[in-house]
């Protein structure tokens, strides 16, 4: 469970965006009074493109659907609606053919169309011939001019990508787009801001009808994917990380009591020569071995796991398709496995390693050594109860 953890944050916290320089991909957003951040007007969008400065490229998008007739019938598919250099901004050549031209985002020149490899293999086969082919989507037949990577990971249930076109009067008032861009290398998120600011607040002035008290926030393109679930995963951490604290203080707690229950054993190891940091080197190899052994199998539920949980979690958790199990969960998984294992067997190999041989043999073993490490126990326990309740407490309030 920590290592699937560790694995939701690295890949949608931690792991930056698969494009090119993905620090200087930034999102738009229009600020509409009592509504916050909004979707973006097509006219809104085209004065930001011919206005800004701060910009390398800026393109919209916006999602769409359409029917594919085939041989076992009609199928309705997600698909995209971009700005002709959406995929120049985000630096990513297509595995086949190329992307859209300027020319092919005018209305009547946009029957082009470019295809996902997920798209490109099941319902085309991977055929490598399929450029220059007519597909008919909605009654529309449009020619195939590429086909992006599977690694391509822009709307994740866009199975095809079409030109964003805008006609002779583009609406001012109809909020539908989502706008990104790709700061220049030279400038901040900060100055790009402001000089978003400073061109809406002149659009206001020019159209207040439809743009009066309308202003544009920019931020990084990383932490706006991520923003709505950082808190979840970050308290989905903590309370894992207490789960295992209280799984390890139990396992202490029993590996004390088999200490105890072995104190005769110890006292004869000693009595024959077996000195104390051999005593403490085979309880702590014991706990390690125990630790790695629930670390394998906590890895073993995390991969079955994996699938179930990605289709459960499709749409409300981002880059939920990259999570899996690799080198870096694995070491993870490990150095966590063996820091437990040295952290909670030192207070049962301490305890065996301080028993006397006299006192252990005179008293049967048990009593003695039980005694001398009672406080260690009920100060897990304690700690087990206490951590409990904190876990009770917030997930109740969660």
């Amino acid at each position: 469970m920590k290592g699937m953890v560790h694995r939701y944050l690295d890949r949608v916290l931690l792991k930056p965006l698969p494009y090119p320089e993905p620090d200087q991909l930034v999102r738009v957003h229009e600020l509409v009074p009592n509504y916050g951040r909004f979707s973006v007007a097509p006219a809104t969008f085209l004065d930001w493109r011919q206005q800004n400065t701060v910009f390398a490229h800026i393109g919209a998008f916006s999602g769409t659907g359409a029917t594919l007739v085939g041989s076992t019938g009609a199928e309705r598919l997600a698909g995209g609606l971009v700005s002709w250099d959406m995929f120049d901004l985000l630096q990513v050549t297509p595995a086949l053919g190329r992307t859209f031209s300027a020319d092919e985002a005018v209305p009547g020149k946009d029957t082009v169309i470019v295809l996902s490899h997920r798209m490109w293999q099941q319902r085309f086969g991977g055929d490598p011939g399929i450029l220059g082919r007519s597909v008919t989507l909605s009654g529309t037949p449009l020619t195939v001019i590429g086909v992006m990577p599977a690694s391509f990971a822009f709307m994740p249930e866009a199975e095809f990508w079409r030109p964003l076109t805008f006609g002779p009067n583009p609406t001012r008032g109809g909020h539908f787009l989502a706008v990104i861009a790709r700061l220049k290398p030279d400038v901040t998120v900060q100055q790009a801001a402001v000089e978003m600011k400073t061109i809406s607040e002149r659009l206001a002035v020019q159209y207040p009808e439809h743009s009066a008290n309308e202003s544009a926030e920019v931020i990084g393109l990383q932490e706006n994917v991520v923003a709505g679930i950082r808190p979840a995963l970050l308290t989905l951490l903590a309370a894992v990380a207490v789960v295992i604290l209280i799984a390890c203080a139990n396992v202490a707690n029993l590996l004390l009591v088999r200490a105890s229950v072995r104190g005769k054993e110890i006292a004869i190891r000693t009595a024959l020569g077996a000195g104390r940091r051999r005593l403490v080197l085979q309880m702590l190899s014991e706990s390690i071995v125990l630790a790695l052994a629930g670390g394998g199998l906590g890895l073993l539920l995390a991969y079955l796991a994996i699938p179930p949980i990605q289709t459960l979690s499709a749409g409300s958790i981002p880059r939920a398709t990259d999570i899996a199990i690799d080198r870096s969960v694995l070491l993870f998984a490990l150095g966590v496995s063996l820091a437990t294992g040295i952290l909670f067997g030192l207070a049962p190999a301490w305890q065996a390693s301080r028993s006397t041989i006299g006192s252990v043999l005179k008293e049967g073993g048990r009593s003695s050594t039980a005694s001398s490490g009672r406080w260690v126990r009920n100060g897990l326990l304690v700690a087990e109860v206490a951590m409990s309740i904190v876990l009770l407490v917030g997930a109740a309030l969660l």
